[in-house]
């Protein structure tokens, strides 16, 4: 079964006031939360090990589907390793998991766009489009609030994406339909931008018939438009951020 795309899916027992206490009365209690799977996340003193119910893992990544279930020694023991990832970034993943939030970040506006990203790069990997669809509406939103996109980041942004990705056709919009061509040809940005963003962002700068995007006209984007779907699959309706 492919992973959801679309908020209206939901794994067994979710509470919809997002406290994910299962319903220990109703006989399916345990479709999601039976057993659990450990992750190691990191590597050497770094490394931390994470406990997640195992149905709520394949229930939400492709890649854990595959890897707890059938006949390979994962899911034989129950146990991942993913040993190039960020135990942070993974500790943002299980707190999105249980409650389809975004873990309290303590650091700055340009921090937590950076740590939306990192989950969004994450779910890539890991077939986990909802996460990616619910970054993609921070992300947006974020951008309408405080009107910037923190450009020291374009560069991982492109080095961890391929020439197709949703977020890298989110970020070079938002930061191109925003601004002139003139301001991302400055000295500064030569290092921090690599050619292939320079080159997609010049090319939506460039254009002739281009109207510069408004605050507005950012908060009434259909963010759909940058959503990870299945074929045939939509959102029900456009995504506005508020």
């Amino acid at each position: 079964m492919a992973p959801p795309s679309t908020p209206d899916k939901f794994p067994s027992l979710y509470v919809l006031n997002y406290s994910l206490e299962p319903d220990m009365s109703s006989p399916n209690h345990r479709d999601h939360f039976d057993r659990m799977a450990r992750i190691h996340v990191g590597k050497d003193s770094k490394q931390k090990s994470f406990e997640i119910h195992k149905g709520i893992l394949c229930f939400y990544a492709g890649y854990f589907q595959r890897a707890l279930n059938g006949s390979f020694v994962e899911a034989k023991k129950g146990e991942v390793t993913l040993a190039t990832e960020s135990p942070h970034t993974f500790d943002m993943f299980q707190y999105w998991l249980y409650t389809r939030r975004f873990l309290p970040d303590t650091g700055g506006q340009d921090t937590r766009q950076v740590h939306w990203t990192d989950l969004w790069v994450f779910g890539d990997a890991h077939e986990v489009p909802l996460l990616q669809n619910a970054v993609a509406n921070q992300l947006v939103k974020r951008f309408a609030d405080t009107w910037k996109f923190p450009t020291q980041y374009v560069g991982v942004v492109y080095a961890h994406t391929t020439a197709n990705s949703k977020l890298r056709r989110l970020v070079i919009d938002l930061i191109g339909k925003t601004s002139s061509a003139e301001s991302h040809l400055q000295p500064k940005h030569y290092n921090l931008y690599p050619q292939e963003a320079l080159i997609d962002l010049l090319g939506i700068t460039w254009r002739r018939e281009r109207v510069r995007m408004t605050r507005e006209d950012v908060r009434s984007m259909n963010v759909c438009d940058y959503h990870v779907h299945e074929d045939g699959v939509t959102c029900t309706a456009a995504v506005v951020v508020p």
